[in-house]
């Protein structure tokens, strides 16, 4: 469950990397950006977001959202566009400094329907005494459903729970991404193994660009649906 937070100031500061998502209008989207600076009146000085490389031209009062990575937590909070502001030869985008945020654990992840081909991967245990492990079998899986900690596919691989296991998510993240986890869940399900897999990262900061797949995705599956 989302918790209220208050205490901003602590949390979200200069060199702060945020995505910011617009739900609607022509520029709807996920933007990266980073917070640059506070101006006098509290409010977010921004890089300016770009797709493509070319800036995007959000008006003053555009509404959006701004996400955030935090020690064990993902923020999110409703602000509007309130301008540009120039510092020297740089445009920042000047947003709404919001009284309160909400705080969702990792656990809590907004999860969203997808057809995405990929692979998984099957690993035995570790050994005693051993660092790494070899992949024994590799098939081709459809993952069904998606979060920042992990998804839900089908194979005809079959895995038992707690195993160790890779899903290949090249054809959304990049050539050659790769996921680490370990099976939660598996059940048969006509002919083939729906399989349950909780993502495993080193740092938090590696789970970024799965996030802001999700966000892409929820707002596509919001267009759909009007």
């Amino acid at each position: 469950m989302a918790e209220q937070i208050s205490d901003f100031d602590k949390l979200f500061t200069i060199n702060t990397k945020i995505t910011l998502i617009v739900n609607d209008g022509d520029y709807a989207g996920s933007y990266d950006s980073r917070v640059e600076d506070f101006d006098k009146d509290g409010s977010i000085l921004a890089a300016m977001p770009s797709s493509g490389g070319i800036p995007v031209p959000l008006i003053p009062g555009t509404k959006a959202e701004v996400s955030f990575m935090g020690p064990d937590s993902r923020y999110r909070f409703d602000t509007a566009v309130q301008g540009r502001v120039k510092t020297g030869s740089i445009y920042f985008l000047k947003l709404r400094k919001p009284e309160t945020m909400e705080r969702n654990q990792l656990r809590d992840f907004f999860r969203v329907s997808t057809r995405i081909k990929g692979s998984i991967s099957l690993y035995h245990p570790l050994a005693q005494g051993e660092k790494t492990s070899q992949a024994y079998d590799t098939r081709d899986c459809l993952i069904v459903d998606l979060s920042g900690g992990g998804c839900r596919l089908i194979t005809e691989a079959e895995a038992a729970k707690g195993q160790h296991v890779s899903v290949d998510l090249s054809d959304i993240l990049g050539k050659g991404v790769v996921l680490q986890g370990k099976v939660i869940r598996t059940v048969r399900l006509e002919g083939k193994n729906q399989i349950s897999v909780e993502f495993r990262f080193k740092k938090e900061s590696e789970r970024n660009p799965l996030i802001k797949y999700v966000f892409k995705r929820q707002i596509e599956l919001k267009q759909i649906r009007g």
